[in-house]
């Protein structure tokens, strides 16, 4: 709960004492399964060095402990904090290895959780042909689950794909709807607002004000399938259907 809801001290003072209890009852599931959301306050902080080593070993006792799920969860995690550290070769590695396993065991989360990192990690590096495809497959998936909050999150980062298209009015459209998307769930700011802001970067200077605005009243009026098919449109329909 304290996680939940930002308090990293108190999460901290929780992971601590659980890690410590497991350890000294010898229960290595529950001592993983410490490091792990330990590795998560880290990684609330911006420690990211921090929570690469407790997700690491974390990964590594789920592993031993024969729950690939969970092993697999983690490594989704760490895949995340070696983008932050800027190790992206290593993160995509990672998260392939997750998204190819989760895929095989029937992991829907996992799998989209990996797929829609993959994207992330394929803008950073400009590879913008692969980063398309792995988030419209990742959307697929969680626009199937309903996950809304995930959805927007995918979506921000397919609408800085769509810029990179030289379409900055569908760019607006697909970013608008994922605010939107994103203010209905109750989503936090954090690190989407720096995707957000470099998608601005790049539409602003395309756009006028009244074609700006306009796209983004139309895009603030989309629903999730409309929203994604605009994108894998725009994309040249590369990827799996999202919209059947």
């Amino acid at each position: 709960m304290a996680l939940n809801h930002a308090d990293y001290p108190a999460a901290r003072r929780y992971g601590d004492h659980a890690l410590a209890l497991a350890t000294e009852l010898g229960d290595e599931w529950s001592a993983a399964y410490a490091e792990m959301l330990l590795g998560n306050v880290a990684s609330g902080e911006e420690d990211y060095a921090t929570a690469r080593q407790l997700c690491e070993r974390a990964a590594t006792r789920f592993r031993a402990l024969g729950d690939d799920t969970f092993a697999r969860l983690t490594s989704a995690n760490l895949g995340y904090h070696l983008q932050e550290l800027g190790e992206l070769d290593r993160a995509r590695q990672v998260l392939e290895a997750v998204a190819r396993e989760a895929h095989e065991a029937g992991e829907d989360r996992n799998e989209a959780s990996a797929r829609g990192q993959l994207g992330q990690v394929a803008i950073e590096q400009r590879r913008f042909g692969d980063a398309g495809p792995l988030l419209v497959e990742s959307l697929r998936i969680w626009a199937g689950l309903g996950d809304v909050t995930m959805v927007a999150r995918d979506l921000r980062r397919l609408a800085r794909v769509v810029a990179e298209t030289q379409r900055p009015d569908a760019a607006v459209r697909v970013l608008s709807a994922s605010q939107r998307l994103r203010e209905e769930a109750g989503q936090r700011e954090g690190w989407i607002g720096r995707v957000n802001e470099g998608v601005l970067d790049l539409v602003r200077p395309e756009l006028d004000k009244a074609t700006f605005e306009r796209a983004w009243e139309e895009g603030n009026k989309l629903s999730v399938r409309e929203a994604i098919k605009l994108a894998q449109g725009e994309l040249g329909g590369r990827g799996r259907q999202v919209i059947t």
